[in-house]
Formats: structure tokens, C-alpha cells, sequence
């Protein structure tokens, strides 16, 4: 078997779906079979807490059942810092694992734990479904609508609060480069969209009226 895997952590920043691409390009790349392998996992966090880091570590802790490695995916919509305290000795001394992390922005991670991982950015793609063009244009009565429309399938369990923050991301994109304060207002929004202990109501109708 092949192995081009010379790092211990990757932090693939963009989509879920562009970040499984990377991954399963890089199974194929090393041969490695992971069809019901009891050496792979994949796990999905809207927002990761200290005891999810925790059961990592137990995790990493315990050795491959078939493979050389263990390999663990970590799709991350966003990460408590008391998480990513836990995860820093994990990712600076690792064993026998392998850790691919797919996020959509760095800026959700401490600088010291960003400092443990290989960093593989994939490329933007043009996504109207997101729609952050579309809302921009749009009249304020638009886009309260369309906040409406969004909050109503999050409370549906049709979409999630990685919904709002792919919105917001794709906004903070739109706005680059063309309105630094209006970015400013997206950014502070982004910082509480994952928790789930704001309102997503007010926060985006905030960023309707403000941008």
C-alpha cells in the first residue's frame, strides 16, 4: 500500500461535500479499502463540545483493528475552545491516527491548535443555492422572506444552523473587498451563528437590516 500521508492532521477548509472529495481522493491515492473498515470513522459536528474532544482521545487511545492507522474524519461547524484545549496535546503527539478535519472557515480555530495541522484549502465554487448575491440584492421585505423560509426548514430538521452560517459565509464572500464595515457586521454574526444558545432570528434579521 501506498502512503502519501506524511502529516498526522489535515484541516481541509471549504464544503462538506469538497472536503469528502479531497478525502476520498486521498484513499484512492494511498489504497486504502474504507468500505465497512472497523479503522475508519466519520464523525459530524453542528458544534463540537469538550466531551466529543474527549472521546476522541479515548479513541486515538486504542489500536487499529486491520489497517496500519486509524483514520478519523471530523466534519466541524464549529468547535468550543474547551474542545479545541483538548484536542491540542492529541494533535501534537498523535499515535496510530490519522485526523482529517473539514471546516468551512480557519477562523474557527485557535492559532495554536491551527499550528498542528497540514492545511489543504479547496477551491471556491460558484454556489447560487447559498444564494449571498441574491440576498444582497434583494429588498429588505426579500430578504426577511427569505430568512423566514430558511429559519422555517431549519425548525423542520430539513436544513440545520450550518445553513445560516454557509448564508453568512457566502455574504462575507460577496462583501469582500467591497464594503469592509458591512463584512465586519457579517463576521461578528458568524462568531455566534453555531451557538446554540442565540437566536439565529435576530442575528440574521440584524444583518438584513444592517448590510
Amino acid at each position: 500500500m501506498k502512503n502519501v500521508l506524511n502529516h498526522h492532521a489535515y484541516l481541509i477548509i471549504g464544503e462538506k461535500e469538497s472536503g469528502e472529495e479531497v478525502i476520498s481522493n486521498i484513499f484512492k491515492e494511498t489504497e486504502i479499502e474504507t468500505t465497512q473498515d472497523p479503522d475508519v470513522f466519520v464523525f459530524d459536528y453542528e458544534r463540537m463540545y469538550l466531551e466529543d474532544a474527549q472521546a476522541l482521545v479515548a479513541m486515538e487511545n486504542k489500536s487499529p483493528v486491520s489497517l496500519d492507522f486509524k483514520y478519523i474524519t471530523l466534519h466541524i461547524g464549529s468547535i468550543v475552545w474547551e474542545a479545541q484545549n483538548a484536542l491540542l496535546k492529541l494533535f501534537e503527539d498523535p499515535g496510530r491516527t490519522k485526523f482529517f478535519i473539514v471546516s468551512e472557515s480557519k477562523s474557527l480555530f485557535l492559532p495554536t491548535l491551527l499550528s498542528r495541522f497540514e492545511i489543504i484549502e479547496t477551491p471556491k465554487k460558484e454556489n447560487t443555492k447559498r444564494g449571498g448575491k441574491k440576498f444582497l440584492d434583494a429588498s429588505i421585505a426579500e430578504r426577511l422572506k427569505m430568512i423566514s423560509s430558511l429559519l422555517e426548514e431549519i425548525s423542520e430538521g430539513k436544513k440545520s444552523r450550518r445553513d445560516a452560517r454557509a448564508l453568512l459565509l457566502d455574504l462575507r464572500t460577496s462583501l469582500k473587498g467591497i464594503d469592509p464595515k458591512k463584512q465586519s457586521s457579517v463576521l461578528h454574526a458568524l462568531k455566534y451563528a453555531s451557538d446554540t444558545s442565540s437566536s439565529l432570528k435576530l442575528l440574521l434579521e440584524s444583518i438584513a437590516l444592517s448590510i
